[in-house]
């Protein structure tokens, strides 16, 4: 026992020396869904900055960075310079646009462009779109715990709720799921081939056949994953990590995992699409999810690492674009 808190003490101690960041990626143009238009980011913004200001994430220092995917809108822009050099509850605001490029990359460019510029200053890096925060006080430190606590844990996945409901159990933990629940693995493979079969044709017409083998590797190696009872993702991206493991990645791939897709930020809201719009749109989300979202965090298994889910998800994320707690 006392040995415990020896180690306990010690933990603490050195969760005091560290630097800790979480990287916010951003955007002032539109959506398909709220915050559709540049007027709704920044009432959400004012918002999730006051929600910093009294979080406690559980470490002594966390800056908050923003990287805006600037799309030219004037007003977003100087709302998000304002915010620059701001203090929230340990740390401070450092505000960053990154060039739109032609909209490549969406969110996962910006966390891209993030990671590079800053991944030398800090020890743990939080990466999280901004329509999201995090409910849970202690959330920042629970998670170098659980990084610490097994040194093949690349990332400590947040948004984990896909899975939960996925398998229909919100009792045990999510690693628990995937080892105990063989039927709906297999159920979960086969939903992934129905994908691969109706999308695969869908990405050639639509002219983003550059990307078909490329999906096809991460449908076939986020098989594997879950037929061997393995979480094979983080579902939207949200977790923590450290520049350790980025730096593999990035030393392999010279980038995060996105695809170099473009995207209109002249778009038009969902609803207002014709049926061919809304399908085209539909294989272009697609390709986002599978070599975004999903190969964003997949990728750690390349180099023998494992994703591990945060352990309490109860009332942990709240969404602005539902305006309700994840779950």
């Amino acid at each position: 026992m006392w040995g415990f808190f020896v180690t306990f003490n010690n933990r603490m101690e050195n969760y005091k020396n560290i630097k800790c960041c979480k990287i916010v990626s951003t955007y002032f143009g539109k959506r398909r869904f709220y915050p559709q238009e540049e007027e709704n980011t920044i009432e959400m913004l004012k918002d999730f900055v006051e929600h910093e200001k009294t979080i406690d994430p559980g470490v002594e220092k966390l800056d908050v960075i923003f990287v805006n995917h600037n799309c030219g809108n004037v007003k977003g822009n100087k709302f998000l310079d304002s915010l620059d050099g701001k203090k929230i509850y340990n740390g401070n605001i450092r505000t960053i646009h990154r060039p739109w490029d032609k909209g490549k990359g969406v969110c996962l460019g910006s966390f891209d462009y993030g990671v590079k510029l800053f991944k030398d200053q800090y020890d743990y890096i939080f990466l999280q779109e901004d329509d999201y925060k995090i409910m849970h006080s202690g959330y920042y430190g629970e998670g170098i715990r659980i990084l610490e606590d097994d040194k093949k844990t690349a990332f400590v996945g947040y948004d984990m709720y896909f899975w939960e409901n996925i398998f229909k159990d919100k009792n045990t933990t999510v690693e628990q799921i995937f080892k105990d629940s063989k039927k709906e693995r297999n159920d979960l493979k086969v939903q992934l081939n129905i994908l691969q079969i109706l999308f695969t044709p869908l990405i050639f017409i639509f002219g983003y056949w550059k990307h078909i083998f490329p999906y096809l590797k991460t449908l076939k190696k986020t098989k594997l994953l879950i037929k061997r009872g393995e979480i094979p993702f983080c579902s939207g991206m949200m977790g923590l990590t450290k520049p350790k493991f980025l730096n593999e990645v990035l030393k392999r791939k010279g980038k995060l995992p996105f695809p170099q897709i473009e995207y209109n930020k002249n778009q038009k809201t969902h609803q207002k699409r014709n049926k061919i719009d809304k399908l085209k749109q539909n294989v272009k989300f697609t390709l986002f999810c599978v070599l975004g979202e999903m190969e964003f965090t997949r990728i750690y298994t390349d180099f023998g690492y494992n994703i591990r889910s945060y352990n309490n998800l109860d009332k942990l994320v709240f969404s602005y674009k539902h305006n309700k707690f994840k779950k």
